[in-house]
């Protein structure tokens, strides 16, 4: 049997992040020019998002570790962050894989193998422990975690995944990819800053990838990456 993606979960944070009130509020932090206002502006109203979500609550409602008196946006510590980052991200994961687990079919009884990725921040025992006990996964699940691979650290996660269904038939592999990226947003002029402030978001995603069941599902025979240069075919499902 072929290797096949059988169910997708999401989770996101409760609080919401209205796109005009989140662009307002960067572009009235102290000692920002005229031309980052207007890079703001762009970068805001260009992004096609109308809202995303946080950790870290609604930008502008009041005193917390990120923003004084809702006005002045604050730059908290690494050791700061990372604290929101090990409170925050783990019922995320947690939802985002029993909403995958519940569409999948499967038991967590039945996971073999567990895949976790994300860059935003860090801590030990790591996520992929957590979900083994939180789910009641099989403490001989194989645990694997994929950390700072940035933005597209989704894609060596399921790859991990399809390798090791494709090499163990049977293998029921729970991926679950975590970014809390608001933990990070700074003021800045420099537009890629600007950018990353404009687009993204916190949540969590988790896939079900197996080869055990000749269930339907996407199959992943061609999700590949080709060498630098080679056009002739790209990543697919």
């Amino acid at each position: 049997m072929s290797t096949k993606f059988l169910s997708i979960g999401t989770a996101v944070p409760a609080a919401r992040l209205d796109q005009p009130r989140a662009r307002d509020f960067f572009a009235a932090q102290p000692g920002v020019s005229r031309l980052t206002a207007r890079l703001i502006g762009a970068a805001f109203d260009q992004s096609a998002i109308d809202h995303r979500y946080s950790v870290i609550g609604q930008i502008g409602s009041g005193g917390t570790l990120f923003s004084e008196d809702g006005e002045l946006l604050r730059a908290p510590s690494t050791g700061e962050r990372n604290a929101v980052y090990r409170r925050a991200a783990p019922p995320l994961s947690e939802a985002a894989a029993r909403d995958a687990l519940e569409r999948s079919g499967f038991d967590a009884a039945e996971i073999t193998h567990v895949v976790t990725a994300s860059c935003t921040g860090f801590f030990a025992p790591g996520p992929d422990y957590l979900l083994v006990k939180q789910l009641g996964i099989p403490r001989t699940a194989e645990r694997t975690h994929i950390g700072f691979m940035g933005c597209a650290a989704a894609f060596p996660a399921l790859r991990t995944a399809q390798a090791i269904a494709d090499a163990r038939p049977g293998a029921v592999v729970l991926v679950v990819c975590t970014e809390l990226c608001s933990l990070h947003i700074r003021s800045s002029s420099d537009p890629e800053q600007i950018v990353a402030s404009a687009v993204f978001g916190d949540g969590a995603g988790a896939a079900i990838v197996s080869s055990a069941v000749n269930w339907p599902g996407l199959s992943s025979d061609r999700f590949s990456c080709q060498p630098v240069g080679d056009r002739s075919s790209s990543a697919s499902v």
